[in-house]
């Protein structure tokens, strides 16, 4: 329609799932004609989710979302979305990288290391 723009703002998700507000703002020119909030919901997509399992945790959003704060910053990640990417990418090309036993709650789990080259 005439006169009226959508503008979509990108905000990091550092959740599975998170509550949301969406705010609307309705202008003629420079003037303010209303506004409304609605609430909402976002969720990681499920093909992203199903790449992941719930270890020793009690869902796979819990065990995600633990490895998303643990190691998101040493990545330099700020989006769970973008993290499961990255750790997909990374269990796909595992040349070169080392392995080792991870004793804990769970039997045959194996750690995958890759060395970065200076």
């Amino acid at each position: 329609m005439p006169g009226m723009s959508t503008h979509t703002v990108y905000i990091n998700m550092t959740k599975c799932h998170e509550n949301i507000k969406v705010y609307t703002v309705a202008m003629d020119g420079g003037d303010s004609l209303g506004t409304s909030e609605t609430p909402g919901e976002r969720n990681i997509p499920n093909n992203l989710l199903n790449l992941w399992a719930s270890g020793s945790f009690s869902t796979t959003e819990a065990c995600l979302e633990y490895h998303f704060m643990r190691h998101s910053g040493e990545l330099g990640i700020s989006n769970i979305v973008s993290y499961v990417n990255s750790a997909q990418s990374f269990r796909s090309n595992l040349s070169g990288a080392s392995s080792s036993h991870v004793s804990g709650k769970l039997k045959n789990v194996t750690r995958w290391e890759k060395m970065e080259s200076m």
